[in-house]
């Protein structure tokens, strides 16, 4: 196996340990967002050596651990971060210093909800591959594309024809000037025709005076001979002109047919090109929807598109990090993804099935709440939307309970600002009362 090592971004060592050891392990640990319990880390990955895997992760500078209320999580390390994002960047970073190598770094003091949500999605991406946030981007883009209908394949191949008959055009336009230039070499048409005009007088002039005489005809008869050559001479020439003529026609005739294909073609071009741009602007500002959704709101839309029946599925889930949503703030979140995927509610829609996922790590205490943001959307929606179905379901992660219970117990009083010089003091205490 070949692989390249790079000593630009991050220590050689580092490198390569993050590239031929723990690319797998830091990968998920990103794909969830960075973080996770120590505890989970050890439990999912127990069988490639749970706590010692982490205790080489962190000797190699990929993670760092760290104590949320005396429960430790394990974040990634900027040297993780900077193999992650440039680890395959042609850009040569040689001449820049690796500590001036800009990459957005994880707080080590992360608040309990951007904790949680890594933490339930590291838990939930081991069973559910599409929760992954590059499967999930890359499919909903996917989708998105076929259900506003973009026209990327039809234009590349429209582009290609066009590109192939100028190609050919090019071609038959060599061949053309080719033949002219044969022409020329032989002369003007013409002027081979006037001359064999001026040939054929001559020669019934001088055979007329051959007929005429009975003695001493000899050089007129020599005359004629060489009259006779020229003119075959000439007529072969002829021939050969009117052969090239032949040729030109038959050059000329897909030439013009070509040249007007790619006249209708580059218009359809133009057309299709102004509304495909008109539909990736589309697409970026759901993706961005989209995105937002997962990385501020901690929600999950997951698309599905039939193209045959022309139906709109969308998978709503909302992942409960501790701090939910008003009703009237979810549906908001429904309504602006529907808005930017052009569908407008009170119309007609495509969209025929709206499934809401409520993850919670306590159901009992949850209930109530989810209770009222599904009653709250299915009110809104099937206000005008008869045929249409929405369904619910909520599942409870108590694997995430323990984690939940910990850390909530934590110190309330104390600032975010003041938590790492507070646990620093505690671990010191603990050392001196051991």
């Amino acid at each position: 196996m070949k692989a390249e090592v790079r000593d630009d971004i991050i220590a050689l060592d580092t490198f390569v340990a993050a590239r031929f050891k723990y690319e797998k392990y830091i990968e998920a640990i990103h794909e969830c967002g960075g973080y996770c319990f120590l505890d989970q880390f050890e439990r999912i990955w127990k069988e490639e050596g749970g706590h010692y895997l982490a205790k080489k992760m962190e000797d190699a500078g990929l993670i760092k651990t760290k104590n949320y209320n005396n429960y430790k999580f394990v974040y990634l390390s900027d040297a993780a971060l900077k193999y992650l994002t440039y680890k395959d960047d042609p850009k040569d970073f040689s001449d820049k210093p690796k500590n001036m190598i800009p990459v957005k770094k994880l707080k080590s003091t992360p608040s309990e909800k951007v904790l949680f949500f890594s933490a339930m999605k590291f838990h939930l991406i081991h069973k559910y591959d599409f929760l992954k946030k590059s499967n999930h981007l890359n499919h909903s883009e996917k989708q998105v594309n076929m259900f506003l209908n973009t026209q990327t394949e039809v234009i590349k191949q429209l582009q290609e024809k066009v590109q192939h008959l100028k190609k050919e055009n090019n071609d038959l336009a060599d061949i053309y000037h080719t033949y002219l230039k044969e022409l020329d070499d032989i002369a003007s048409s013409k002027v081979l025709q006037d001359d064999l005009r001026i040939l054929e007088s001559q020669i019934k002039e001088l055979q007329k005076e051959i007929d005429g005489k009975l003695f001493g005809k000899s050089k007129e008869v020599e005359k004629l001979n060489e009259l006779e050559k020229e003119k075959s001479a000439l007529d072969a020439k002829l021939s050969m002109m009117n052969a090239i003529y032949e040729k030109i026609e038959k050059v000329k005739s897909p030439y013009f047919r070509n040249e007007e294909e790619i006249q209708v073609l580059e218009k359809k071009l133009k057309k299709l090109e102004y509304e495909e741009q008109e539909k990736k602007e589309r697409v970026e500002k759901v993706m961005r929807r989209i995105l937002d959704l997962h990385d501020r709101s901690k929600v999950i839309a997951h698309i599905q598109y039939n193209k045959e029946s022309d139906d709109l599925k969308i998978q709503f889930i909302i992942m409960d990090t501790g701090s939910l949503k008003t009703p009237k703030g979810y549906w908001k979140l429904i309504y602006d993804l529907l808005d930017e995927l052009g569908i407008n509610v009170g119309f007609p829609l495509k969209l025929r099935e709206l499934n809401i996922i409520y993850l919670t790590i306590d159901l009992e205490k949850r209930k109530n709440q989810f209770n009222k943001i599904h009653t709250h959307i299915e009110k809104m929606i099937t206000m005008h939307e008869k045929d249409f179905n929405i369904t619910k379901a909520s599942i409870e992660l108590d694997y995430m309970k323990k984690y939940k219970d910990r850390v909530q117990n934590k110190i309330s009083y104390i600032k975010e600002k003041d938590i790492d010089t507070f646990e620093k003091l505690r671990e010191t205490i603990n050392k001196k009362t051991k």
